[in-house]
Formats: structure tokens, sequence, C-alpha cells
């Protein structure tokens, strides 16, 4: 027999993403960014030490990139929500790696990996994150992060498959105009337009994932 999911845990869903007005107020830059590109363009907001999925715009060159509203992930375990993780203070990243190790065996190995360690050195130091060549021609999956006052990272922007070849390469002025606009007018936002869940303690959400793939 098949099963599908109900209305019920959809309606769950959009209840969830109705707390983040940055899922609407992020589609103007989302949908200017596609364009720019051609490549499908999603946003991923915070929830504790998790990313959420918030937003997606398909561009016209994806074939495949079929990115789900909604999605969840820790931090470090998606590229979309490792465009925050990256942005972490030392200090959060090892609180961050304590949370998994007591509530999410599975995933702990791969938070300590040294590829993990590098990929935020380097990401620090670009201003965004590159997931590398993913296909023969040399496309590369980044993710943008979107900045608070504090200088910390609120959500990252992600564009899959644009075509900018390695993660020493220079992004478009014009995609990193499009960042810098969108975080500035968070930053002249409420705080809840930023982080709606930013007052509760995160080491107290602990959300239900499947088990890490090996």
């Amino acid at each position: 027999f098949g099963y599908e999911v109900g209305i019920a845990p959809q309606l769950l869903v959009w209840t969830l993403l109705r707390r983040f007005p940055l899922a609407n107020g992020s589609l103007p830059f989302l949908s200017r960014l596609s364009k720019l590109s051609g490549e499908t363009v999603s946003l991923c907001g915070r929830v504790g030490w998790y990313g959420v999925r918030l937003s997606v715009v398909y561009g016209g060159n994806d074939i495949y990139h079929r990115d789900r509203i909604g999605a969840i992930s820790l931090l470090h375990a998606d590229l979309s929500s490792r465009g925050i993780f990256a942005f972490l203070s030392d200090d959060d990243i090892e609180r961050y790696r304590r949370f998994v190790l007591r509530n999410h065996e599975s995933y702990a190995r791969d938070v300590d990996r040294p590829a993990l360690r590098r990929e935020v050195q380097a990401a620090r130091k670009l201003g965004y994150l590159s997931a590398g060549p993913q296909s023969s021609d040399n496309a590369a999956s980044l993710a943008i992060p979107i900045r608070s006052l504090d200088g910390g990272a609120v959500a990252s922007i992600v564009l899959s498959g644009p075509p900018v070849a390695g993660a020493e390469s220079t992004l478009p002025a014009s995609w990193r105009e499009t960042c810098d606009e969108m975080s500035n007018l968070l930053r002249d936002a409420t705080k809840d337009m930023t982080a709606p869940f930013a007052h509760l303690n995160p080491d107290e959400i602990v959300l239900k994932l499947p088990p890490a793939e090996r």
C-alpha cells in the first residue's frame, strides 16, 4: 500500500514558516539572484542549532534541484545551514559540538571532521561558503550569509549550481550587492524579522532527525 502525508503536517510546517517574516521578505532578493544566475536560489533560517529552508525560487537553468520548503537539518549537516554555521563564533561552534554529541550521536563524527574545519576557515576568509564543483561543467553551489547587527549569520542564501568555478572564485558584484542589500534591510527591521526564535536557549530545542548516512 502507498501512503501520502496528509494536510495536517503541511499546515504545521506553514505555521512554523509564518513565524519568519524573513520568508516573504526575502523573495524579491531571491528572485533577483535567480534571474542573475539562472539557478535555483533558496533561503535557510535558524531555529536553535538547526537550519530550516524558508523560501525557494527555481531558476531557468534548473533541471534537478527541487529543494523542499520546511526541510530541517543540523547546522553543520547541509550546505544551506553551513552558511550559518561557518559564521558562528568559535565558542558557539564548541557549544554546538557538545549539543550534537548529546542529542544526535549519529552526526557527531561529521562535526569533528578536519574537512569541516577547513571549510569554515575558507568561508570566513572568502565571506561565503563554496561546496566545490558538483558536475563536469565546474558548477559549484554557494551559501552566502545574511548577517545581523553583531556580524553573525541569521540566515544564508544558497545558489544551487551557479557558474562559479571552485572555492577561490570571486562572487559577481551584482550577487554580492543583492545579498548586502538584503542584510541591510534586515538590520533596519525588527528583531523578530531576523531571528524569531533567538530568545530561546538553543540547547533546549531538540528536533527529531533521521540517522546520519554513512
